[in-house]
């Protein structure tokens, strides 16, 4: 697993960290968007380093809003770890894929320890209220 490249404010509510694979950016202190690198197949190990990442940063129970503007896939074993993460709250997707659609609904029919919402949105305001209101 690689360690987080850098740390850096943003401004005075938000921070960003860069892995190698993502960038994960604090939106609140129970909210961050992961922006996955075009071309990467996300796979277990990441998903762990991301949340590892996220329990350092987050109170806790979060909310994720993962930013789908890069083309990237998830192996199973990313799908199932998903799924198994207990602290989320809720996961928002923002995405002009319809294609999104299919791919949420197929994460949400793996089995899973714990249920949380999940939605796709065109857009990220949409998005971020949806996490609010949790």
């Amino acid at each position: 697993m690689q360690s987080p490249n850098r740390v850096h404010p943003l401004d005075n509510t938000s921070l960003t960290c860069e892995l190698g694979f993502c960038r994960i950016t604090i939106v609140s202190d129970n909210t961050a968007e992961i922006v996955v690198n075009e071309g990467v197949e996300v796979s277990g190990p990441m998903v762990e380093q991301c949340f590892s990442v996220l329990r350092q940063s987050l109170a806790t129970p979060f909310c994720l809003l993962v930013n789908e503007c890069n083309s990237h896939s998830y192996d199973f074993r990313a799908q199932t770890a998903l799924g198994a993460i207990d602290e989320l709250l809720g996961v928002a997707l923002v995405s002009d894929k319809p294609q999104m659609d299919i791919a949420v609904c197929s994460m949400m029919r793996l089995p899973r320890p714990t249920h949380w919402p999940m939605a796709v949105f065109s857009n990220r305001e949409d998005a971020l209220s949806m996490l609010k209101a949790l």
